[in-house]
């Protein structure tokens, strides 16, 4: 079993408050989602959850605008079912979570902003969004690895992708009790992995992430 991150305190996350400029400052509340499935043998399977979780926070405390809502930690991994662990949402089933939640969350005023974590929930964000706009509901939506060539440009295509070099630097990065070190194959490859750790360190010295 491996080691589950350490809740945070953050006075990013999102909590109840008499007025909707309390509950989410400038009106911003910040929605993680990632997914529950196989990361290779040496990531644990909330890999996706964990990070969207973490740059969420770090952007939120970062800005000083936005609140953090709790994460939706379950995503569309139908394409992961054959590997053991994995807990999938269906499109449909996602989709309407998604709205139902961000519906919520806007309910006294505020726009949702969706920081995902996993690549396989984008198509169903997309059409979620627009169901959320037909009904008038400010939402918009990003992953944060789309926005990765920006702040690392340093990293090659081969360490950005799914159990990579890249969440694997991240994962250990913030929890690296989490990560089998030993269990770290050819690829990502162990100078892939230092090679990201290093830029990500040079960028967040303190185990949190900030975009």
């Amino acid at each position: 079993m491996t080691a589950t991150p350490t809740f945070d305190p953050s006075p990013a996350r999102a909590a109840w408050a008499t007025s909707p400029e309390a509950a989410a400052p400038a009106g911003v509340l910040v929605l993680p989602t990632g997914a529950v499935e196989q990361h290779g043998p040496h990531l644990p399977l909330g890999v996706d959850a964990w990070i969207a979780h973490a740059v969420a926070l770090g952007a939120a405390a970062r800005s000083g605008r936005a609140a953090v809502a709790e994460p939706l930690p379950y995503g569309c991994s139908s394409h992961h079912l054959a590997f053991a662990g994995t807990a999938s949402l269906s499109p449909a089933t996602f989709i309407a979570v998604v709205r139902d939640v961000c519906a919520s969350l806007a309910r006294d005023g505020a726009s949702v902003l969706v920081i995902n974590g996993h690549g396989g929930n984008r198509a169903a964000l997309d059409v979620a969004l627009v169901e959320l706009g037909a009904v008038g509901v400010r939402a918009s939506a990003v992953s944060y690895f789309d926005l990765i060539r920006d702040d690392l440009p340093e990293l090659a295509d081969d360490e950005v992708g799914h159990a990579c070099a890249l969440e694997t630097s991240l994962m250990l990065h913030l929890w690296p009790a989490s990560v089998r070190r030993d269990a770290i194959p050819a690829e990502p490859s162990a100078a892939a992995v230092a090679r990201c750790a290093e830029v990500i360190a040079a960028l967040t010295p303190t185990p949190r992430v900030d975009t």
